[in-house]
């Protein structure tokens, strides 16, 4: 089984549902902006395509700037949880996958794909890519890190120093195609001759414990430690009660009251105006 299979089944989709976070007003801004600016396009935009898409938490935030925002995704399972969350009538989900975009070519305003080129076969994806965008359409990769902890106003030492730790113990079960991702996509470039960068972005969210556990869940390298060990040891068990040790005066994991700040990266690329071909 590849890693990306991780995701298919209604399990791990429902966690993906309701763990995976939205994403911020500011990073819509962005990608609208550079369409804007670097790609001289007005705000008549017709037509946005999320690929891997999972749940469809970016996809819902693109629909009030486009007449028709399509989700994509390779997992059914995925797209089902998408289309009951789904909260705009101009916004559709589609089986697909990097390499076979079901949508007609030069067609599409802007391409997204947050949280998952990492595991595309990346000149595969530029080329659907580039295939169904018109001229001057642009393309917006988007990723975050992992989160810093804040208890009461600040990051904490013992809290940070535990999740950490976590990590650290899943390192064996990590996918390799995350290799991507930790270097925040800086191994990654369309074949335009418009390409920018971002990383001043960031995420605040107010969570309690249980929820942060819960997100935990639906990584990909738990979901392989669970499938290796057959679930006999969940760490994150062990994880709960030394976070809840660490704060010292709260018994219930839904009592302790954390935000999370993490990173956000963006890749961003504008084709060219003049032909379909890459520059």
């Amino acid at each position: 089984m590849s890693s990306r299979r991780l995701f298919e089944g209604l399990h791990v989709a429902e966690l993906y549902a309701k763990y995976r976070p939205t994403y911020p007003q500011p990073v819509i801004d962005r990608i609208l902006t550079f369409m804007k600016v670097k790609a001289n396009r007005n705000d008549d935009y017709v037509k946005a395509v999320d690929v891997g898409c999972g749940s469809g938490q970016l996809t819902r935030d693109l629909a009030p700037y486009f007449k028709q925002t399509i989700g994509v995704d390779v997992s059914e399972a995925q797209l089902k949880f998408a289309r009951n969350l789904k909260t705009n009538t101009k916004v559709e989900y589609r089986v697909g996958s990097e390499d076979s975009i079901p949508v007609e070519s030069s067609s599409v305003d802007l391409v997204t794909c947050a949280q998952a080129v990492h595991w595309f076969n990346f000149s595969k994806f530029c080329g659907e890519v580039d295939r169904i965008l018109k001229p001057s359409g642009c393309v917006a990769l988007i990723g975050y890190t992992n989160p810093t902890i804040i208890y009461q106003g600040k990051p904490h030492q013992g809290l940070n120093r535990l999740f950490n730790e976590y990590i650290n113990f899943l390192k064996p079960y990590i996918p390799k195609e995350l290799e991507v991702h930790y270097n925040k996509y800086r191994d990654l470039k369309f074949p335009y001759a418009i390409n920018e960068r971002d990383d001043s972005l960031s995420r605040k969210r107010e969570v309690n414990l249980s929820w942060f556990l819960h997100m935990l869940t639906s990584w990909s390298h738990y979901q392989k430690l669970m499938k290796v060990t057959e679930g006999k040891s969940d760490p994150l068990v062990e994880l709960k009660a030394k976070m809840i040790g660490e704060v010292g005066d709260k018994s219930s994991a839904d009592e302790i009251k954390m935000v999370l700040v993490d990173s956000i990266f963006m890749v961003l690329a504008a084709k060219s105006s003049h032909d379909s071909s890459f520059t």
